[in-house]
């Protein structure tokens, strides 16, 4: 078996990490599709399938997903707000959490365009510089708890 990304993560020098939760990750996706795409990551152990998640694990994520959904609408205002389990490229359990716009919106200096808006969203974009993610991250620690 290949070496897990997920498994590797250290909160002490991760630079996408927003929050830490007893069970979960809650991280800057580096390759931002949308303004504001996260990753929810399960911490502490290897599963591949959701079957395997345990009660207080999933129960810490919908506490998770209503926070990070509340940090979404006050900093960046989605229309809508996309949950993706793909476990396609890292087959670690996480969730793709993806904001989606109608129109353009503005912030750190860079227009942000969502051009599948209405479709699948395309999760292989470039990464985004440094100072914007953390300007990101910034903006949604201020609304969780």
């Amino acid at each position: 078996m290949r070496s897990c990304t997920f498994c590797n993560i250290d909160p002490k020098t991760n630079k996408t990490l927003i929050k830490e939760y007893n069970h979960w990750h809650l991280l800057i996706n580096y390759m931002q599709p949308t303004l504001g795409s996260s990753l929810i990551v399960l911490r502490g152990r290897h599963i591949e399938r959701v079957s395997e998640l345990k009660r207080d694990e999933h129960l810490e994520y919908l506490k998770i997903v209503k926070e990070l959904e509340r940090a979404l609408k006050e900093s960046f205002q989605p229309d809508k707000i996309n949950h993706l389990m793909l476990a396609m490229v890292e087959p670690h359990v996480h969730y793709h959490v993806v904001p989606r716009y109608a129109e353009e919106r503005n912030f750190a200096g860079y227009n942000w365009i969502d051009r599948e808006f209405g479709g699948m969203p395309k999760m292989s974009v470039e990464t985004r510089e440094r100072p914007v993610l953390t300007d990101i991250i910034d903006q949604l620690r201020k609304y969780l708890n």
